[in-house]
């Protein structure tokens, strides 16, 4: 078997090459094509902004940041003592 594909290397690979492009198109049409066809409805009530939920990820944020700002500083007083 290996042999064989050894000695038609070009030929494999032309099929392997033909194979992916059908694959290809083929997820193309089921995922595109089919999928305009279809009606999408979409739930508003999960697209709400939800102010609590904005604030927490904006408290986060804030914790974050100062936790970078107190790495940074330390590490360029670090720097600086070490005489760099």
């Amino acid at each position: 078997m290996l042999w064989f594909l050894g000695e038609h290397a070009f030929s494999v690979i032309l099929v392997f090459i033909l194979i992916n492009t059908i694959s290809g198109a083929l997820i193309i049409y089921v995922y595109i094509i089919l999928a305009q066809g279809k009606d999408i409805s979409i739930d508003s009530e999960s697209f709400k902004f939800k102010e609590s939920t904005y604030q927490k990820v904006i408290t986060q944020q804030e914790k974050n940041q100062q936790h970078l700002d107190a790495i940074e500083q330390s590490s360029s007083e670090n720097f600086q003592e070490d005489g760099l």
